[in-house]
């Protein structure tokens, strides 16, 4: 992966060392020898950095959506292209760098996306999907939460709290003043005698 314009000389020189594009996801390592005649020699250690991305994949829900760290490792500038849903803090640059991805609330149904990390010719892809929305159950609250009668019966009142259109299913030997309706509601419970005394 690397090439040398010389392997042989004579006295004091300069050796030119060329290395190709490092296409893979981990660095590359190496050693060159410089030997004399007479057996003595020294080495010289080569390291490769390579074009990284991490994580490779980032996973968000459609609400409260939080802000995920991404490294990249690169030794040349970079460039991001992404769906127009996610949201970066910077979309370019050069060298080393952790940026910020999160994604916009999501009122619809599941998606998928690429961001693409480019530099020169080597590409770099990271896997977004985000949540599908979830609608909240609609707060509803009744109170008292219990109701207590004598074995003759008698009549009390709820209070339902809530903003939306509500149902009041009553049990046999009860009567509601109405079992249906919207927004908070007061409702008469009347409990009629029973049979059995206590």
């Amino acid at each position: 992966w690397f090439t040398i314009d010389k392997t042989s000389g004579s006295g004091d020189g300069n050796v030119i060392i060329t290395a190709s594009s490092n296409t893979e996801l981990m660095e590359k390592l190496a050693n060159l020898r410089v030997q004399t005649i007479n057996g003595r020699y020294k080495n010289v250690s080569i390291k490769q950095k390579a074009f990284k991305v991490t994580p490779d994949t980032l996973y968000f829900d459609f609400e409260n959506v939080k802000v995920e760290s991404v490294t990249i490792s690169c030794s040349n500038g970079w460039e991001i292209s992404k769906p127009d849903w996610v949201i970066i803090n910077k979309t370019s640059g050069s060298g080393n760098d952790v940026i910020g991805i999160t994604a916009e609330e999501n009122s619809g149904g599941e998606r998928e996306g690429q961001i693409v990390f480019t530099s020169g010719e080597m590409t770099r892809i990271i896997n977004v999907t985000q949540s599908a929305y979830v609608q909240e159950p609609h707060p509803i609250s009744i109170a008292p939460s219990m109701l207590e009668y004598g074995y003759r019966g008698g009549t009390k009142s709820v209070i339902i709290t809530t903003d939306y259109d509500w149902v009041l299913v009553v049990p046999q030997g009860f009567t509601a003043s109405q079992t249906y309706g919207r927004g908070n509601t007061e409702v008469q419970i009347t409990a009629l005698p029973n049979a059995l005394e206590e």
